[in-house]
């Protein structure tokens, strides 16, 4: 059975709930941003361009 149906629906309510999640609740759960300048080691940063969960802008961000 051809399910590729169902994971676009869901795929389509989770866009839809990471939207509204950011508009109601705007705060960074994790706050890398913030924690990064406290590491004082070789850190390795991979990223991939086509990651649909966290955008290529926040690894590029801690990187830099």
């Amino acid at each position: 059975m051809d399910r590729r149906w169902l994971r676009s629906l869901l795929l389509g309510k989770l866009s839809w709930w990471r939207l509204v999640r950011s508009l109601f609740f705007p705060f960074d759960k994790f706050a890398n941003i913030k924690k990064i300048s406290a590491v004082h080691c070789p850190v390795l940063f991979i990223h991939g361009t086509h990651d649909r969960t966290i955008p290529f802008w926040h690894g590029q961000a801690l990187f830099e």
